[in-house]
């Protein structure tokens, strides 16, 4: 209920934001796929597939500076290759409501004028998450919030739209490792979400 409340609010803040401040704001919707894996859960590879959503708004505060943040829907999680040595089954799905601010950097690059370099931190809020061994999925306990580091590089195709590949990694634990994930329970690590995205951004 806390976490509804959460999200509830969050959008009613966007659109009076929207309303009341957006003359000074320049604004884009976004959406795009996810390619993540969760450091600590023993398997490797960015196998889960998951969607990106949401809405950016951005001032330039310098010359070749913008300054922003984005209210985005975003799926994580990993996935086990099935093999035929290995057909055992392990999914593990993590949706958030994540509030990444960021700061892009244009011109960053002489002769490359349309790449643009981005850098944030993003708080992110757990919607729900659960976990599926061969049996149908089940509630874990993951952490409810977490904090993500963002490093991107942005592709202006024309005054309108950008792509973007944006890699985005957890910088503190978001629970705890498996048993048999050794590395991580040796160093006390836990779990970790990391991600490659590709993104599309167009301007209003």
């Amino acid at each position: 209920m806390l976490r509804l409340k959460t999200i509830i609010f969050l959008l009613l803040f966007l659109f009076s934001f929207k309303k009341n401040i957006a003359q000074n704001f320049k604004s884009k919707v976004c959406g795009g796929i996810n390619f993540s894996q969760v450091d600590g859960d023993k398997y490797a590879g960015y196998n889960k597939i998951g969607s990106k959503v949401g809405f950016t708004f951005y001032r330039e505060f310098e010359k070749n500076k913008n300054l922003g943040f984005e209210l985005n829907y975003s799926s994580k999680g990993s996935r086990k290759k099935v093999t035929e040595e290995d057909p055992s089954i392990f999914k593990l799905r993590i949706n958030y409501i994540c509030l990444p601010v960021f700061i892009d950097f244009k011109n960053v690059l002489k002769g490359y004028e349309k790449i643009i370099l981005k850098i944030g931190i993003s708080p992110n809020i757990l919607i729900n998450s659960k976990t599926d061994f061969g049996f149908g999925w089940q509630k874990n306990n993951l952490k409810p919030m977490e904090l993500s580091s963002i490093v991107g590089i942005l592709y202006q195709i024309n005054s309108k739209s950008e792509l973007a590949l944006i890699h985005e990694n957890s910088i503190l634990s978001i629970g705890n490792s498996y048993a048999d994930a050794q590395y991580f329970l040796l160093f006390h690590r836990g779990l970790f979400n990391r991600l490659v995205s590709f993104v599309t951004y167009y301007r209003f």
